[in-house]
């Protein structure tokens, strides 16, 4: 007993010498003049001896030692209202044997082993170490508590790396999920349940990869997804159903692709969507239903491209769209109908491009507009109607370009503007009247450019609009702010689908 005194006094004395001699430094931090936020003691500016921290109030938030600035022997940690909060042992920076920590109710919230090793196993086993879970090594069996006792996970460590059963529960004590690792990878049955105890899922894993029967449930107990993997791709039959216990779809896989026909449903049971497949891309007919029953598209592919006619119907069962495809490309002639059943567009392609009559109507059946492609532009007389049947612009070109005399009409039948133009460029005199028949305003250009104006200040209707249009100079080509590209939500867009943009006047 007295040689055990004697060492402890010895070490004691040791250390005091030791600090002595390196000069000793307690260094503090403040949150204030007056409020201390932590104490730390330095030897040669090297973190050496006890380190401890406050909470704003005054009370120890942590203690511990350094040895070398790195931390070393018993650290703890405390709660605000005082409970203890982790505890744990050092070894040279690294955490090593037990470590717990607790709720602030006292419960205890989780515990952990560990081997204190060098930071270098994890760079080696997780390529760089901000993206490790931790910076220590985990060993045995690593547990978490619910603040009401209860206990939240368990899983089992070796040499840093999961290994064997890990399980989850709820805070209601039922079991969440429960898996097997090796070497660090699920392998085998992954499970998980819904919060009602109701099984959600079971997949299968082979070192972490996918294989074997996956499965899902809802939480009423209906089967959701049934299927299977074969080398992380999924393979064979695939169902899935609705809430309800409905089949909502079909499909076959062959190396993780969709091959043959694959099936849709409504939650009613109601056919939603027919489509085939060749490994992974369209092939053969697509077809699909309203929640009504009505057919509502029917399209064809052929190795992925669009194939041969589409078709697009209302919900009312009168048809919408009708367009052509011959291997990926537009072709023949394109239709596009009113819901009333009235003519709305008539396009014609060649090998993708436009070429031939194109027409547009109004709603009441009357003739919109009319104009010409060839190889893709715009060719000849373009015209336009009001709805009242009455003309109300006519332009002239030539491959794709404004060429000639351009006019357009008020709809009472009296003239409105009339300009000139050379392969996109205003030329010659520009005349503009009021829907009085009035002339209000003449401009002159030259190559693209104004080079007077003329207005009559009796006859002009609008100050402001006068001054606009002295200051605008046209941009070239003036065709720019003529053009716009037609954008809609419906089958003609989707339909439209080229490598290059289809740019066309704006008629609607």
């Amino acid at each position: 007993m007295k040689l055990k005194k004697v060492v402890l006094f010895t070490l004691l004395l040791a250390s005091v010498l030791l600090l002595a001699a390196c000069g000793e430094e307690e260094r503090k931090e403040y949150y204030n003049q007056n409020t201390v936020k932590s104490i730390t003691t330095y030897c040669k500016n090297v973190k050496e001896g006890k380190y401890i921290s406050y909470y704003w109030g005054g009370k120890v938030k942590e203690t511990g030692f350094y040895k070398n600035d790195k931390p070393n022997g018993v650290w703890k940690s405390w709660h605000e209202n005082g409970q203890l909060a982790f505890e744990g042992f050092y070894h040279e920076g690294m955490r090593d044997s037990v470590w717990r920590w607790w709720h602030s109710n006292g419960q205890l919230s989780r515990e952990e082993f560990y081997k204190g090793k060098m930071y270098n196993y994890w760079i080696q086993n997780c390529h760089r170490l901000s993206g490790c879970y931790d910076d220590f090594i985990r060993d045995s069996v690593s547990r978490e508590w619910y603040a009401n006792g209860k206990i939240e996970s368990e899983e089992h460590y070796k040499n840093g790396v999961r290994e064997g059963t890990s399980k989850r529960w709820f805070d209601n004590g039922r079991l969440h999920s429960e898996m097997f690792y090796k070497s660090g990878k699920i392998d085998g049955i992954l499970k998980i349940w819904h919060y009602n105890g109701q099984k959600l899922c079971e997949h299968g894993y082979r070192l972490g990869r996918k294989e074997g029967a996956w499965k899902a449930w809802y939480e009423n107990g209906f089967l959701e997804l049934d299927g299977m993997y074969k080398s992380d791709k999924r393979e064979g039959p695939w169902k899935s159903w609705y809430w309800n216990g409905q089949l909502a779809e079909e499909s076959f896989y062959v190396s993780g692709k969709k091959d043959g026909v694959s099936k849709k449903w409504f939650h009613d049971g109601k056919l939603k969507e027919i489509i085939s497949y060749k490994l992974g891309e369209y092939d053969g007919p697509w077809k699909a239903w309203s929640e009504y029953g009505q057919l509502k598209d029917e399209r064809f592919y052929k190795n992925g491209k669009f194939e041969g006619t589409w078709t697009e119907w209302y919900i009312n069962g009168r048809l919408k769209s009708k367009v052509i495809y011959k291997d990926g490309k537009r072709y023949g002639t394109w239709k596009w109908w009113y819901e009333n059943g009235k003519m709305q567009w008539e396009d014609n392609y060649v090998s993708d491009k436009a070429h031939g009559v194109w027409k547009r109507w109004y709603k009441n059946g009357k003739l919109k507009a009319m104009f010409y492609y060839k190889d893709g532009n715009l060719e000849g007389v373009r015209k336009k109607w009001h709805e009242n049947g009455k003309i109300a612009e006519e332009e002239h070109y030539n491959e794709g370009k404004l060429n000639g005399v351009r006019k357009t009409w008020f709809e009472n039948g009296r003239l409105k503007a009339e300009e000139y133009y050379e392969l996109d460029k205003p030329i010659g005199v520009w005349k503009k009247w009021n829907e009085n028949g009035e002339l209000i305003e003449e401009e002159t250009f030259k190559d693209g450019f104004k080079t007077s104006v003329l207005d009559n200040p009796v006859r002009r209707d609008d100050d402001k609009m006068k001054e606009k249009r002295r200051k605008s100079v046209p941009t070239i080509p003036v065709l720019e702010r003529l053009r716009t590209l037609y954008v809609d939500d419906s089958l003609k867009a989707r339909q439209s689908i080229t490598d290059e943009p289809v740019w066309k006047r704006k008629f609607d």
